[in-house]
C-alpha cells in the first residue's frame, strides 16, 4: 500500500509500491498464494489524484516518502495481464518475464516533481559517500521547502521498512516546520 495517514496527514510511499495488485476472485477473500495475484493498475487513480491535489491546494500538508529501492519490478509474465497506464514495460519472452518501470512522482505538478527529484538526487550523492551505518533511518527535505509549502518530502536511507515511531516523528517534524513551529519534531499532537 502506498498511501497511509499519520495523524490525518496523507503519507505516500513513492516507487514500486504504487503498483496495485488484484485477483480474479472478486467478492471472495484474497488468495493466499502469490500465483493468484496480478498487477492491476498504478496509484493514484484520477479520483485519488484530485483528492491529493485539492488537499495541497487548500494548504493541507502531505508527505511523500522517497527511497533508494529501484522503481523497477521484474515479474513472471502471467502476473502482468496488461501493463498499467503510465508504466513502461520491457518484455523478455525467452525468460517469460516482464520488467515494469514505475515513473517517479509523475502524479505531481512539474514544479513539485522537480523539487522531489532534486531532493532524491541530493540524497543519492550523500548516500554514495557515507557508510549506511552512519546514516539516520530518514532524511528530511533539504533545502527546506518554502514556508507554507504543503508538499513535504522525506527519504528513507535503508532497505528496511520504517517503524511507525520513526515515520510518525518524521511526519510531525515536517508538519511542524510547515506550520513554522520553533521546535520541529519535539511537540506532539494533543
Amino acid at each position: 500500500m502506498c498511501l497511509i495517514t499519520v495523524d490525518g496527514v496523507p503519507v505516500i510511499r513513492e516507487g514500486a509500491g504504487r503498483l496495485r495488485w488484484a485477483h480474479e476472485l472478486e467478492g471472495a477473500p484474497p488468495p493466499l498464494h502469490a500465483a493468484q495475484w496480478q498487477v492491476g493498475d498504478l496509484w493514484p487513480s484520477e479520483d485519488e489524484r484530485r483528492w491529493i491535489r485539492r488537499r495541497l491546494d487548500r494548504g493541507e500538508p502531505g508527505v511523500v516518502v522517497l527511497d533508494t529501492e529501484s522503481p523497477r519490478v521484474e515479474l513472471p509474465v502471467e502476473h502482468v495481464p496488461c501493463v498499467p497506464r503510465g508504466v513502461l514495460a520491457e518484455h523478455d519472452p525467452e525468460a517469460g518475464m516482464v520488467t515494469l518501470h514505475v515513473p517517479a512522482l509523475d502524479w505531481l505538478r512539474a514544479d513539485e516533481r522537480a523539487r522531489g527529484l532534486a531532493f532524491a538526487g541530493h540524497v543519492r550523492s550523500l548516500l554514495a559517500g557515507t557508510p549506511r551505518s552512519l546514516l539516520p533511518p530518514v532524511l528530511l527535505e533539504v533545502p527546506e521547502p518554502p514556508p507554507g509549502e504543503p508538499l513535504l518530502f522525506l527519504h528513507r536511507t535503508g532497505c528496511s521498512p520504517l517503524s511507525s515511531a520513526v515515520l510518525r516523528d518524521a511526519v510531525w517534524t515536517l508538519v511542524a516546520r510547515f506550520r513554522g513551529e520553533e521546535e520541529p519534531g519535539l511537540r506532539r499532537p494533543a
